[in-house]
């Protein structure tokens, strides 16, 4: 299996095992990850850096190793996720407020769960892409 491959695979089970609580208690889920994440900027802060170094930077390296249009794209998204990420340690405060208005805006249930099960599709379409098409 490439290396590429592995990483999406990687991408696709993160996305499904952060998701699926939206799915099984919608409002319990934001209150966890409000709590965990969002609660101080310095959480944020940290959320930044683990986000840089266990979702970009597998993006961006095992892209530099592949060749062909796909790692290109792959490439590309590891650096928009790196420059957010970058962006998110460096003023947390706007991101903060940001985080905090769009959870109150979709805080109904129904709402959640579709973001939930659109979230779960796309970790399944990850894996997908991981074993059928890299």
């Amino acid at each position: 299996m490439e290396p590429v491959a592995i990483v999406m695979a990687y991408l696709g089970a993160f996305y499904v095992v952060f998701r699926v609580p939206l799915l099984v208690a919608p409002e319990a889920a934001v209150a966890f990850e409000r709590r965990l994440m969002y609660a101080t900027t310095r959480r944020l802060r940290i959320c930044g850096g683990l986000g840089l170094l266990l979702y970009a930077a597998p993006l961006i390296v095992t892209a530099r190793q592949a060749q062909g249009d796909v790692a290109l794209w792959i490439e590309v998204f590891g650096w928009f996720v790196a420059a957010s990420m970058v962006w998110l340690i460096a003023v947390p405060g706007p991101w903060k407020r940001f985080l905090e208005f769009f959870w109150a805006a979709v805080s109904d249930p129904p709402l959640l769960r579709a973001m939930g099960a659109l979230s779960v599709a796309f970790g399944i379409f990850l894996g997908w892409v991981a074993f059928f098409v890299l």
